[in-house]
């Protein structure tokens, strides 16, 4: 029962359930939240393309990370 909108992001042009898609980040102008369901190594980038369209807060769902050895760790 969310009152707000919600946005999907994907290279490919989607069709999910009626949830409008932008097939680019720069495409989005602000949000509350992200959920990010992407690649570790991504991550950092797309967090930071995040923070300047001022959004608040994010969830990250990505494998990679400190599991994934040092590499992952220091990211």
């Amino acid at each position: 029962h969310y009152a707000g909108t919600i946005y999907g992001v994907n290279p490919k042009s989607l069709d999910i359930q009626g949830v409008e898609h932008l097939t680019d980040l720069n495409q989005l102008k602000t949000a509350d939240l992200a959920i990010l369901a992407i690649k570790a190594e991504e991550c950092i980038g797309v967090v930071k393309t995040l923070i300047l369209k001022q959004v608040k807060a994010f969830i990250v769902f990505s494998a990679g990370f400190s599991e994934a050895g040092d590499a992952g760790r220091a990211m």
